[in-house]
């Protein structure tokens, strides 16, 4: 903040990174800082303030893209299971209410859906809780790809 943009260059961003990386910041976070400091400075060349941009070629530190892997515990999986058990049940008297209020019209109730499930978000969740499918393999999934037997 005490220099003025003329003396910025891609070596003081360098020290200013390793700074920030010694400091206990993450990667991501360091470039995340360092695009919004390239986006003032490439509004400053468009409003020639500078000449160029000093940090021109400036790559990016190299994060890890795949991400954290992480499991439910047994105290989240049962809530979660609770949560949408509770869900199916509000859906189902949602329906009931719903074909009282069709009755009264004297117009035709929509079926209720004797399965355990009110719609497909249960099971979608089950699935991918016991097979660790993603999500696109589970919304892509045919039941040819399903084998019960050899499960």
């Amino acid at each position: 903040m005490n220099k003025p943009l003329s003396d910025l260059n891609t070596w003081l961003i360098e020290s200013w990174r390793k700074g920030q990386s010694e400091d206990g910041k993450k990667p991501k976070t360091i470039n995340r800082d360092v695009q919004r400091l390239q986006a003032l400075l490439s509004k400053a060349v468009d409003w020639g303030v500078l000449d160029r941009h000093p940090f021109h070629g400036l790559k990016p530190l190299k994060t890890d893209r795949t991400g954290r892997v992480r499991y439910l515990n047994a105290e989240e999986e049962a809530s979660l299971r609770g949560a949408l058990s509770r869900r199916d049940e509000i859906l189902r008297q949602a329906r009931i209410r719903f074909n009282e209020w069709h009755a009264v019209r004297h117009r035709r109730a929509l079926p209720l859906r004797g399965e355990p499930y009110a719609d497909h978000l249960h099971p979608v969740v089950l699935v991918a809780m016991n097979t660790g499918l993603r999500r696109s393999e589970l919304f892509h999934l045919r039941w040819e790809d399903v084998d019960l037997d050899a499960r």
